[in-house]
């Protein structure tokens, strides 16, 4: 059941194909600024317009940008991701639509008309499946738009969830800028063409990039670089290591199970010897007895694997339901007619392999052995001692293995939640509201609504304050943000001008988030339209360009068009933005009105924060409802509480650690059952020598020991076996380690101790049976 849920992960996030026409020739584009330590990151408009007219090794580029929209569907307004993308795109990609069409060429130049496609998702949550939705207007975001057609239901760009997709259209005179970067590219390779070879060309077309495209800001061999990644490699590489672990884990516990159903097989064929030996005699040939056990290990392997098959999918389901964030792809993860092969050639195998464990009984030796002495006195062979041993030492030593990995994950899991965020997420409710700018055109437009949902927030009784941000810690996309310091130089090895997170707020942030400052002052109502531009920078700033003095009075200026200098008037700790286990990067806070009124920048996306004692399910339909007051087409969505908010932001950490735990507990249960298992057995062979060893003196204490030593010298050859086995392979776990090295010395320390512990009480119970033995019952049996 393990090895089939995790088979099915493997196989859905790994294995499948893409559903593209021919995956394998899809290639990922991003550019990269090294110094910044941006290695996947956007690309601008004519960067992309330049790539596709210079790159020789690819038959078709395609652009795409993400994002958000409201849809209007005549009952509750619903939020859905969005795209625009490239007519070359859904070329690229071999995508054809499922009702309807795709974009026309003329669709997606700039002018076209406003049109979109849906997904099969959208089609049916917000449309119920109605066909003659095709072909007609729909109201995104307060404007109409016409659906030109539904996308296959297997489609999805990315695994990104995408629900509409909008013509990109970008401009042949690229007007929006070098500096603006927002498009990620997928490009199909040219028949007969490597991946190799592109980035061969991409070397030299960055080498002299600034001939065709003398400009600043152009892509480089150094600096700003273009960089290629097979498209299912790039998406599947955040899990990978992650995945490599979780089949290491389910292996070994196979292996475990594995051990554990060899011995109880081979336990079986000793007290089945007296019966072979006695249907060999009568006649019954080598061939009917193999045939007879093969059949045996077949039925409890298939009976095993179609039990296993359910079991499995059942977990990944419930797995997939309660983290579906933690894997991509999840939902191309299913059963799955390789995984069902899979499972059965696994369970199938399994079976038959142990299943032959009676055939070691039929050399003639032992058969004739058997048949003189009896099937209660016949002496026990040391091979099948000595496999049944080997066997639970194993058992013993991938259990150490297992749970030093799960100690190890428990424990950097742990750290990430104890982790400062730089804010107190306790008593904080969080949603979004995506103002759309048909509706919000200019700056004081938006201003004066947020303005008022805040003060509606804060009257709900229970609020004690409520404010909006335009970035959600501690996941968010960063900015990246070409930045001037007043009197900072700019020296060739000194760090970037440049601001990794600009974050808008309104004056309430700072009491919701529990945030201080720590010098000079923070934003407040006085920082309005129209007074000085003023903003709040955090810790890391001050250290990366203030580092001798105070940055307060000191004036910086983004790396917008006619932007405002702006004045320094507070300094606050660090936030986490670019996750929980990232270390902090550079912030600016503007206050919102002015942000937007200086940048020329409306956010579309707003978080509204409040701190509240009350729960969540109590004060949900008032947020509904004070959204709805104010307007009507706008949805309430990801209303949840911030610390759920951290939780989706590590959750493919517990995810892991969950299943590497419960895969730790099952095989340290099983080496457990099984070391119990051996001892009791050897004692149930040995009662006639336990007697004799009484009979002739031997105290009750001197045979529990004499029991105890043989399940603990086991234990002890499994633990140094299992020490060396993790020492080994731990190293493997080292990326996905937090505050913690793989080769913690108190956790090689205290696993081996538990373990030590848990076998003991295994053994104590067969040994209190062997000190039990009474000599003249054992002796009258004989």
């Amino acid at each position: 059941g393990a090895t089939s849920a995790v088979f099915s992960v493997l196989y859905g996030v790994l294995l499948k194909p893409l559903p593209y026409r021919d995956p394998g020739e899809l290639v990922f584009v991003v550019t990269q600024f090294q110094r910044l330590g941006l290695d996947k990151f956007w690309l601008s408009e004519p960067e992309y317009v330049e790539f596709q007219e210079q790159a020789k090794s690819f038959s078709e580029v395609g652009a795409y940008a993400l994002g958000a929209v409201n849809v209007d569907n005549g009952e509750r307004p619903v939020r859905a991701r969005a795209a625009v993308v490239s007519r070359e795109l859904i070329s690229a990609l071999g995508v054809e639509a499922a009702l309807g069409r795709t974009f026309a060429p003329e669709e997606d130049r700039p002018g076209g008309p406003d049109v979109l496609m849906l997904s099969h998702s959208l089609w049916q949550r917000a449309f119920d499946g109605d066909p003659e939705i095709v072909d007609s207007t729909i109201t995104i975001d307060g404007a109409q738009e016409w659906v030109v057609g539904i996308l296959p239901e297997d489609f999805d760009l990315r695994a990104e969830g995408i629900e509409l997709y909008f013509p990109l259209r970008v401009r042949p005179e690229t007007a929006r800028g070098r500096s603006n970067h927002y498009l990620y590219a997928i490009g199909r390779l040219a028949p007969g063409i490597s991946l190799e070879q592109a980035r061969a060309e991409v070397e030299v077309l960055l080498g002299r990039w600034r001939e065709f495209r003398a400009t600043q800001h152009s892509l480089s061999l150094r600096g700003h670089r273009l960089a290629l990644f097979d498209l299912q490699e790039e998406m599947v590489a955040p899990v990978r290591p992650a995945l490599a672990v979780l089949s290491a884990a389910v292996l070994f516990v196979l292996l475990v199970s594995s051990a554990n159903v060899a011995n109880l097989l081979l336990v079986r064929a000793e007290a089945r010897r007296k019966e072979i030996a006695v249907r060999t005699s009568l006649g019954a040939g080598r061939r009917r007895l193999l045939a007879q056990f093969l059949t045996e290990g077949a039925v409890l392997g298939l009976l095993g694997a179609l039990v296993g098959i359910l079991l499995g999918q059942w977990g990944i389901r419930a797995l997939l339901a309660v983290y579906p964030e933690a894997v991509p792809r999840s939902a191309e993860v299913g059963l799955d007619p390789w995984v069902v092969l899979f499972t059965l050639a696994l369970a199938l195998g399994t079976g038959l392999l142990f299943g032959l464990a009676p055939a070691l009984h039929l050399t003639g030796k032992s058969l004739a052995t058997t048949l003189r002495d009896g099937g209660s006195r016949a002496t026990v062979d040391r091979t099948r001692q000595g496999v049944r041993k080997a066997l639970v030492v194993l058992e013993v030593a991938v259990a150490v293995v297992l749970v030093i990995g799960a100690a190890l994950l428990l424990q950097s899991f742990w750290n990430l939640l104890e982790v400062d965020l730089g804010f107190e997420p306790e008593g904080v409710l969080t949603f979004e509201v995506n103002p759309p700018y048909i509706q919000y055109p200019r700056a004081s437009d938006l201003t004066a609504f947020v303005d008022r949902l805040v003060t509606r927030l804060e009257a709900i009784p229970g609020v004690e304050a409520a404010a909006a941000m335009t970035g959600l810690p501690p996941s968010r996309e960063v900015d990246a943000t070409v930045t001037a310091f007043e009197g900072v130089e700019q020296v060739q090895d000194g760090p970037l001008h440049n601001t990794d997170y600009f974050q808008y707020v309104t004056p309430g942030f700072f009491a919701v988030m529990g945030i201080e400052a720590e010098s000079g002052r923070l934003l407040d109502a006085r920082d309005a339209s129209g007074a000085q531009p003023v903003a709040v920078v955090n810790r890391k700033l001050v250290e990366t360009f203030y580092p001798e003095e105070s940055p307060l009075g000191r004036r910086i200026k983004p790396g917008y068009a006619e932007t405002p200098m702006i004045t320094l008037v507070g300094v606050v700790g660090d936030m986490k933005q670019g996750g929980v286990h990232a270390d902090s990067g550079t912030e600016v806070f503007l206050p919102l009105a002015q942000g937007m009124e200086s940048t020329g920048r409306l956010p579309r996306t707003l978080h509204l924060v409040l701190r509240t004692p009350q729960d969540l399910d109590a004060l949900a339909p008032q947020i509904r409802t004070a959204v709805a007051e104010l307007d009507p087409s706008l949805p309430v969505t990801r209303l949840r509480t911030l610390q759920q908010v951290l939780g989706d932001s590590v959750s493919q950490s517990r995810f892991l650690t969950l299943l590497v735990l419960v895969f730790g507990a099952t095989a340290l249960t099983l080496a457990a059952v099984g070391t119990y298992g051996i001892l009791a057995f050897q004692v149930q062979e040995r009662r006639r020598e336990l007697g004799i060893r009484r009979s002739f003196g031997a105290q009750a204490r001197d045979l529990l020991l004499l029991t105890l030593g043989q399940g603990l010298r086991l234990t002890f050859l499994g633990l140094v076996l299992g020490l060396a086995l993790a020492l080994a392979l731990t190293r493997l776990t080292k990326a996905l380690l937090f505050g913690i090295q793989p080769f913690d010395p108190l956790t090689f320390l205290l696993v081996p101790l538990l373990i030590l512990v848990i076998a003991t009480l295994a053994c104590l119970l067969p040994a209190w049976r062997a000190s039990r033995v009474d000599p003249m019952v054992v002796l009258r049996e004989g």
